[in-house]
């Protein structure tokens, strides 16, 4: 949703190296893994940029692969610092408003997305968490300046 010099993005964290479920991002559901699923559902949003945040460990090469080759962008970080890929992304593209998503979430709406960030931006808050959704369509959406701010303590 552009809004003139606001830019908004949608920001997927994934990575290959759970514990509890290895190699969960290539897991496959009709054909397709569960990374595609997400980046293709969460990619019709109405939004200004799309990237995804792995980490800088070569077990995530194909989930850069996977993104760069439906067009998201790519920042690598740090393996298990998720907050601070999400602030590495903000102030790297210039995101004013964040929607947070997990790679895990395969049902993810854009429409929902969508619903989501008009009321955020309405309300003019600085956070917005989907609740009573069922599991795997939930997302948050921030302001970027307040995911920067609250990353600070954690980032070198």
């Amino acid at each position: 949703m552009s809004l003139g010099n606001i830019i908004t993005g949608i920001v997927i964290q994934a990575r290959n190296g759970s514990s509890r479920f290895p190699r969960k991002m290539m897991q496959k559901i009709n054909g397709k893994t569960i990374l595609e699923w997400v980046l293709d559902r969460a990619g019709k949003a109405r939004v200004d940029e799309r990237v995804v945040v792995t980490s800088y460990l070569p077990e995530d090469d194909e989930i850069e692969d996977i993104a760069k080759s439906k067009g998201w962008k790519v920042l690598r970080g740090h393996p298990t610092d998720v907050l601070s890929r999400y602030a590495k992304a903000t102030e790297f593209f210039g995101l004013d408003n964040v929607i947070r998503v997990t790679g895990d979430c395969p049902l993810i709406d854009p429409l929902v997305i969508d619903y989501a960030l008009e009321n955020f931006l309405q309300k003019d808050v600085d956070y917005l968490v989907t609740t009573k959704i069922i599991d795997g369509f939930n997302f948050e959406v921030m302001k970027g300046l307040s995911l920067i701010h609250i990353s600070e303590p954690t980032r070198p």
